[in-house]
Order: C-alpha cells, then sequence, then structure tokens
C-alpha cells in the first residue's frame, strides 16, 4: 500500500533518547516511504527540549505544525533540519501562558532593520565608527584580509587593519582603502609578544577591536591575544585562534566589563568549556550560553547560530550550507566589529551581524550556487543582505 501523506504523531513532546522499537523502524519507514510527512508537534525522534537527535533515528518531516509557540528542539540543529516548515498553531492557549524568561526568540526581519546603523545627514568617517582588525600570520594572511573586507562593508567609516610584519605586503595588495600596520613578529611570522603594547595603545583611538582571526598559537601570538584582552577598553570581538588561546584563561573573559562578542564554532567552544564537540551539538542552547553575561555574547557559530547574552537567546535563521566554508567566520567577526564600532549592543551586534551574513551567503548561493561559493564573495554580497532588509523596514 502506499499513501500521498503521512501523519506523524507517534509519541508525545516528552519523549527523549534513542527511539525504541518498533518506533524507529517506523520513523525509519516514514522517511523513506516518499509520502508528504506532517508531524504534530514535534517529529519522532527529535527531542523537543533540545533539538538532539540520537543515532540519526528521527522522522524526517517535510512540515511540523506545533501549537501556540516553537519548540525549541525544532530551532536548534539537529533538530531543525528533522522539522521541515514549522507551522505554529493557536489551539486557544494564551500566548502569555508560554513567554517565559530567557526563550529562544527569532527576530523578524522587521526587528533586524530597525536595529541597521543609518548614517546621520552629518556623517564623517570618525563619526560612523572605527574598527582595528588584529590578524594574521604568515601561514594565515587571507584571515586578517576577510575580517577587514567584513568590517568595511557593514558600514564602519574607519577601518584599520594590525598584522604581523610578513603579512604586510599581501594585506595592501587585497585592501585599498584600510591602513595595514605591521608589528613586530616571530621566527613562525606571528605576533612576538613585544606587538602587545603597541596594540593596546592603538587600540584607544577605535571604537571597536576585532582580535583573533589567523593569529596561530604560537607562544607569541598567544601572550599577545591574553594581553589584548585584559588590557583593551574598547567592545572585542574575540574570534579564532584569540578564542583558542584562552582555553586556560577564561578568567580574562569574565573579568571584561566593556562589550565583548565571543564568535566560536562548536570545536572552539567545546575547548573553553573543556568538553567536546558533540557535547555541544547535543544541545546548543545551553552551551551557547555557557559563557554569556550581561557584558559578553556568544555567537555559536553553524547552522541555526545561536546568539546569547544577560539570559536572553536570539536562534538566527538565515544562512545556507555555502557557508560552511574556510574563512567565512573571519568575515563574520569583521561585520560584528563594525556593528559594535557603530554602537550596537554586544546581543544585537552579534545577531545582525550573523543575519546579515547569513543573508549575504544566500544570496551569493543563488547565483554562484552553493558549490562555489567561498569566504571571499561574501563581503560582496551583503549589500544585497542590508537592502533586503531596509527594503522591509
Amino acid at each position: 500500500a502506499s499513501a500521498a501523506g503521512l501523519i506523524d504523531a507517534m509519541l508525545g513532546i516528552g519523549a527523549n533518547g534513542a527511539l525504541r522499537a518498533p518506533y524507529a523502524a517506523w520513523a525509519a519507514a516514514a522517511t523513506t516511504s516518499g509520502a508528504y510527512v506532517l508531524a504534530v508537534d514535534a517529529p519522532t525522534g527529535v527531542d523537543a527540549d533540545t533539538g538532539a537527535v540520537v543515532d540519526r533515528e528521527a522522522v524526517a518531516a517535510d512540515c511540523t505544525v506545533t501549537f501556540t509557540t516553537p519548540k525549541r528542539g525544532l530551532l536548534a540543529y539537529p533538530g531543525a533540519a528533522y522539522a521541515g516548515e514549522v507551522v505554529v498553531a493557536d489551539i486557544g492557549i494564551d500566548p502569555g501562558l508560554a513567554d517565559v524568561a530567557g526563550a529562544p526568540e527569532i527576530w523578524t526581519s522587521e526587528e533586524y532593520a530597525a536595529l541597521v546603523p543609518l548614517p546621520e545627514p552629518d556623517a564623517h568617517k570618525d563619526s560612523r565608527g572605527r574598527v582595528l582588525v588584529i590578524a594574521g600570520s604568515g601561514t594565515y594572511p587571507g584571515a586578517a584580509i576577510l575580517a577587514a573586507r567584513g568590517a568595511t562593508r557593514c558600514g564602519a567609516g574607519y577601518v584599520a587593519l594590525a598584522v604581523p610584519q610578513s603579512v604586510v605586503a599581501v594585506a595592501h595588495a587585497h585592501l585599498q582603502a584600510v591602513p595595514v600596520i605591521g608589528l613586530p613578529q616571530g621566527r613562525t611570522h606571528a605576533f612576538s609578544s613585544a606587538a602587545a603594547a603597541r596594540l593596546v595603545r592603538m587600540a584607544r583611538e577605535f571604537d571597536a577591536v576585532v582580535l583573533g582571526p589567523g593569529l596561530t598559537l604560537a607562544d607569541g601570538a598567544v601572550a599577545t591575544a591574553r594581553t589584548l584582552v585584559a588590557e583593551i577598553d574598547a567592545p572585542l570581538v574575540i574570534d579564532a585562534d584569540a578564542l583558542n588561546a584562552l582555553v586556560d584563561a577564561q578568567h580574562l573573559i569574565a573579568a571584561r566589563t566593556a562589550p565583548t562578542v565571543l564568535t566560536p564554532h562548536p570545536g572552539e567552544l567545546a575547548r573553553l568549556l573543556g568538553t567536546n564537540g558533540a557535547a555541544i551539538q547535543g544541545d546548543r542552547l545551553i552551551a551557547g550560553g555557557a559563557l554569556a553575561s550581561g557584558a559578553t555574547a556568544v555567537v555559536l557559530k553553524g547552522a541555526g547560530t545561536i546568539i546569547s547574552s544577560a539570559g536572553r537567546q536570539v536562534v538566527n535563521t538565515s544562512g545556507t550550507p555555502a557557508l560552511a566554508a574556510a574563512g567565512t567566520g573571519d568575515v563574520l567577526s569583521g561585520v560584528i566589529g563594525a556593528l559594535l564600532a557603530q554602537g550596537l549592543p554586544a546581543l544585537e551586534a552579534g545577531a545582525l551581524g550573523a543575519y546579515l551574513h547569513g543573508r549575504a551567503g544566500e544570496s551569493a548561493a543563488e547565483v554562484l550556487t552553493p558549490v562555489c561559493v567561498n569566504a571571499e564573495d561574501i563581503p560582496d554580497y551583503l549589500p544585497a543582505a542590508v537592502a533586503d532588509l531596509l527594503g522591509s523596514w
């Protein structure tokens, strides 16, 4: 027998853990049936609280009709991948009863649009935000360039790039409007610790600092990163190897009082929390909030990027697998740095930055295909992402 459609309502939303017989077999049969699958409240096998799916045994629905509000597990991956289109149905329950402090938020395009910093009529380059990008090494010069391009494309009036001396020439070759400052380096062509004091002084002239892309974990680069996190008073984005440099020094993050945005992928966050990537992915909402505080926002990258700060969490709904390429995170760090420099608080800068970055990836994939997009393409599609938002405002 065959059917055009199947309704998945095998278990309640309180079910969790691995599916037992016969549900595992039934879930597999539903997924492979070729029929349109409509899940009720949550697909069988998806933990409605966390989005966890054990051993990939869950119903892959085309559409999930859930009630009153979206369940957390339908927003967080991998559960979101099994939910398909999520429709929230009103069954007469007062939505106020589900208005729980700290519940994940999904923002509308209008809410994002209201955050976009628009230049004042009398704006000049310094009034639009000054960003210092501290990044790069002889091994990874491109990471510094990508971060700087992300910042210049997202509204900052002035962007400067500080790199180890050996990176200056290649950075100049790729950046026309960005001053490039060469600083002392070690034998591996990464920053030496002698660069730290000068960088602290330089940072005082900027509205936000981006630290980390392509630094490497050379001793001098690690020492420099730790000094900068401890001594820079400006809003700060900490990314990539600057995060890795803090694995045994998380107290430096906790001690910061200026707005701070951490942008880890699951592996980097796992190292900071002393766990593994599988544990992070098992409950991205809990993991994403672990290091967040009033002054610090955490942007946990990946499908369904989660932005956490001060008891709030925003789940980003933009993005595409095309962004799963080396260097795209460097662009994101620059974008967030530009938004911080223009006065956005940490949570808002992280959320808007992730949204614009995801929409830029979507636009790039539409033109270049998801197969062919690379990190160098993303800054060029940020204007399309901003235009889409401003058009909806």
